[in-house]
């Protein structure tokens, strides 16, 4: 419900964004959302607007702050999350009848212009999964090569979500990190995200082939470090780059990956639409958007 706006607010914009971040934002998004948003508020938007009346913003002010994060050095991305998030709390504000407009509306953020995604040709993909497993590093990769699933949903799988013998992975958590939390396991972000992932034969006898040989673990993981504990992502990177270069292949970010499946797939006649679910997207329309620029890489 929407109160009606009815006089200037005397809330004063470091009260105002304090409490809209702990006592709202903080409860509707995840915790590494909120983690970013409070760097955001802390380190950018309290210093520049500080005691200022909100209702006293304007949009000349807004798009200051905007040319001095430029001119301090950061990019167009960042200062466009600034801008979002900002946009968000005064959103808010106007709905609860503190200010009469989101003057962040009115503000010019930096555009952002798309650069084409660099993904791997299936060739390439083949190169680094021959050196994978010639260093018994494999089923992390095929993974995420083979069935798109995220790093954190790879992390995080247990055998007991895998069905060896019709093939298919039941994806329903995901491993992250927090500065509050630490290393945890969390289920998956959203309906879509909870998924059935289903495997390529050869993909399915590699699993049955790594079983066989991995040494148990408490946790029931498939992907596990040498005590049988959730492996650090950032030791998974640190792996995939090592490999990368002893693949002699493109230096792309472990997330790409993801891309590179879905692109390898769009480009087999495969619906976008079963691909879309594969990947555990909202909507077809990223995963198209995702193989148009992944498109224009390779042709350019």
């Amino acid at each position: 419900m929407t109160r009606e706006y009815s006089e200037p607010s005397k809330t004063v914009f470091k009260d105002y964004i304090q409490s809209w971040l702990y006592d709202t934002h903080k409860h509707e998004v995840q915790l590494s959302s909120f983690e970013v948003g409070e760097t955001i508020v802390r380190i950018h938007l309290i210093p520049y607007f500080q005691s200022i009346p909100l209702s006293k913003i304007t949009a000349y002010d807004i798009n200051q702050l905007y040319t001095q994060k430029l001119n301090e050095g950061l990019a167009n991305a960042t200062v466009k999350k600034i801008h979002n998030l900002l946009s968000k709390a005064l959103q808010k504000a106007v709905k609860w009848g503190s200010i009469k407009n989101n003057l962040a509306k009115n503000a010019s953020p930096p555009s952002i212009h798309k650069t084409p995604k660099q993904i791997w040709t299936l060739e390439e993909a083949r190169a680094f999964l021959e050196v994978c497993e010639q260093e018994n590093e494999l089923v992390p990769f095929l993974l995420a090569i083979f069935t798109g699933m995220r790093r954190g949903e790879i992390l995080a799988l247990r055998w007991k979500n895998v069905d060896l013998d019709k093939g298919v992975i039941h994806v329903e958590e995901s491993l992250a990190r927090t500065k509050a939390k630490g290393l945890f396991v969390k289920e998956v972000k959203t309906s879509h995200s909870r998924r059935d992932v289903y495997l390529s034969a050869s993909v399915q006898e590699a699993l049955v082939r790594y079983r066989e040989k991995q040494a148990p673990n408490k946790l029931g993981l498939v992907i596990a470090s040498k005590g049988g504990r959730y492996l650090e992502p950032r030791n998974l990177i640190r792996k995939f780059k090592a490999l990368t270069k002893k693949a002699n292949v493109p230096d792309i970010p472990f997330h790409n990956l993801r891309h590179t499946h879905a692109t390898i797939l769009m480009r087999m006649g495969e619906n976008p639409k079963v691909v879309s679910e594969r990947l555990g997207h909202a909507r077809v329309g990223i995963t198209l958007d995702i193989y148009s620029h992944t498109n224009q890489e390779m042709q350019g």
